[in-house]
């Protein structure tokens, strides 16, 4: 835990950029015209395209851009090859659909991923979890008159599909206008949508989902907004006055930036910041959304900038876990099977089972108070912090304290399995791969972070010049921001997403720390070793010197409660 931290903070201005933009999504027939008694006849009607669009941004609150121009797949004279007993029926645009009869045909193979197709639709035959729905763009009215939806201007009732560079995917394209009443533009996915003529949207339950409990989401971005935020939110309710909870993620800056991994977009991180005066829902309820959007957010930056967004992939994230990485999932009950006790003491630590140790750590306290329970299992433990709230003093830029489970080393005493006897330079490492599933603390300013210590010297008693202090944050506060140690120094790649490097001195050591979106979920399977064998390359360290240990927990600045580690466990190889 370092003891000096550098802090900015931020202002939102209060403008309903998220607002829930699209009731109906203008979308054709959600699947094809069921075929007769096989062989099927096709319907006798022929079938066309989107019926029932949404109408484009046209005042301060945003109307829903109407979804896919695909044409449904209804009935054509000519004879179906499928075996359903219902005739497949027409649709009403200008263009002619398929055969009737015909099952629906997805474009993917993976079915963990919410397919992009030109058409824009996606049915809930072609992903694991029963999301039906149609991608479609949103734009104030300024914002609105020259943006391109896929390179083209956007139409009424036309996703924004493009499959060039830097798609395929959904992309739009254009300038901020230097007003901070134009909330900028975005693309949205609608979770339940009939489909059809008079498509009725519904509150989708991600709780009760076909493939588990939808906990998150794993999103793909690419494009350059020029420094412009970029905001993911989820709508809450139907109504298109409804402000949306959101989470700020960063500009892809030119680069792909993947949000994928173990960087997931958790729902229930989603909030409407405390400043707005909101009553709608905030958190986001995984139980109850309408729509996913993804918006550019130009309100407060001048005139003139232009911003390409492209979304290339979605991916359901079930209990934490996406494709067995990137998740925690809920809580094993092995990890509480035996309770170590409670430390209420400022800087004690106890042994937590055979594995671990945990402290209290308050260091730093200005005004409250703090204390911590522990237990564990045969593979895992967990921890509690218990706070009615706590800050650093005032002025004073360290948090207050740094609640942790400890595997290893701590100012020269060593708790757990990891010993001073088997420390391992930085170079023989293969993998540290830990499982960290957690409940983030609550209040102004805190962060989830792993801290590592790297040393020349096993025996060292306190770190010197010859340690390195190495953090990983998984999430932070969005209210005041919180900075690293030092400056950003670049980025770095691991864990399937990007990652900001920071670096800097405190006090007699320094500081790399490693920071990705916040709002992010728990890991699974998570390796640790490549951010200690890049930390090392940054100014301060070699690959002979010996990781120490690895701690988890919340730096806590000013903070309500102090969250938990629910289940946690590290091996070292």
């Amino acid at each position: 835990m370092r003891t000096t931290r550098l802090l900015a903070s931020g202002s939102v201005g209060r403008i309903s950029f998220l607002a829930a933009f699209a009731t109906v999504v203008g979308v054709g027939c959600s699947s094809s015209g069921g075929g007769g008694p096989a062989p099927g006849k096709g319907g006798g009607t022929a079938g066309n395209g989107q019926t029932n669009t949404g109408t484009g941004g046209n005042g301060t609150i945003p109307n829903g851009q109407g979804g896919a121009t695909s044409n449904p797949t209804g009935g054509s004279t000519a004879v179906g090859t499928g075996g359903g007993t219902v005739v497949g029926t027409g649709g009403t645009g200008p263009v002619t659909g398929t055969a009737g009869g015909a099952p629906v045909t997805c474009t993917n193979t993976d079915k963990s991923i919410v397919p992009i197709t030109a058409d824009g639709w996606v049915d809930k035959a072609c992903n694991a979890c029963g999301i039906q729905g149609g991608f479609y763009w949103y734009a104030d009215a300024n914002t609105g008159k020259t943006l391109k939806c896929g390179g083209a201007a956007c139409a009424t009732g036309k996703p924004p599909y493009s499959a060039a560079a830097p798609g395929p995917g959904m992309c739009i394209s254009g300038t901020s206008t230097g007003s901070m009443d134009d909330w900028g533009a975005g693309i949205g996915l609608s979770f339940a949508a009939s489909g059809g003529e008079n498509s009725v949207k519904s509150a989708f339950d991600g709780t009760k989902a076909a493939c588990g409990n939808i906990t998150g989401y794993d999103i793909t971005l690419t494009g350059n907004t020029n420094g412009i935020p970029i905001r993911i939110g989820f709508k809450t309710a139907e109504a298109d006055t409804a402000i949306s909870p959101f989470l700020t993620v960063a500009d892809p800056g030119g680069t792909t930036l993947a949000l994928s991994g173990a960087t997931q977009i958790v729902v229930n991180k989603a909030v409407i910041p405390a400043d707005w005066m909101s009553t709608d829902p905030s958190p986001a309820d995984p139980a109850h959304l309408y729509d996913l959007q993804i918006a550019v957010a130009p309100d407060s930056v001048a005139a003139g900038k232009a911003f390409e967004l492209c979304v290339t992939s979605v991916k359901p994230v079930i209990n934490g876990m996406a494709n067995g990485s990137g998740g925690g999932g809920n809580t094993p009950t092995g990890c509480n099977a035996t309770g170590a006790g409670n430390i209420s003491t400022n800087l004690d630590i106890s042994q937590l089972g055979p594995n671990y140790g945990f402290h209290n750590n308050v260091n730093n306290l200005g005004s409250g108070s703090q204390s911590v329970s522990g237990a564990y299992g045969a593979s895992c433990a967990s921890m509690k912090v218990m706070t009615s709230g706590i800050s650093s003093p005032s002025g004073n830029n360290a948090p207050a304290s740094y609640p942790s489970i400890i595997s290893g080393w701590h100012y020269g005493k060593w708790f757990g399995a990891y010993t001073q006897a088997n420390a391992k330079a930085i170079s023989a490492l293969t993998s540290v791969t830990s499982n960290w599933a957690f409940t983030s603390p609550t209040g102004n300013k805190w962060d989830v972070a792993y801290d590592m210590w790297v040393s020349s010297d096993k025996g060292i008693t306190a770190p010197n010049g010859n340690t390195l202090e190495v953090m990983v944050w998984l999430d932070y506060s969005q209210t005041v921001t919180t900075n690293a140690i030092g400056s950003k120094v670049g980025t770095f790649s691991a864990a399937g997403t990007t990652w900001e490097v920071w670096y800097g001195p405190t006090s007699s050591w320094h500081t790399v720390s490693y920071r990705r979106s916040p709002g992010s979920g728990a890991v699974s399977n998570f390796d640790l070793a490549p951010f200690l064998k890049d930390a090392v390359t940054r100014g301060t360290g070699a690959t002979s010197w010996n990781l120490l240990s690895v701690q988890a927990g919340f730096e806590l600045f000013d903070a309500k409660t102090g969250g938990s580690i629910d289940s946690y466990s590290l091996t070292v190889n």
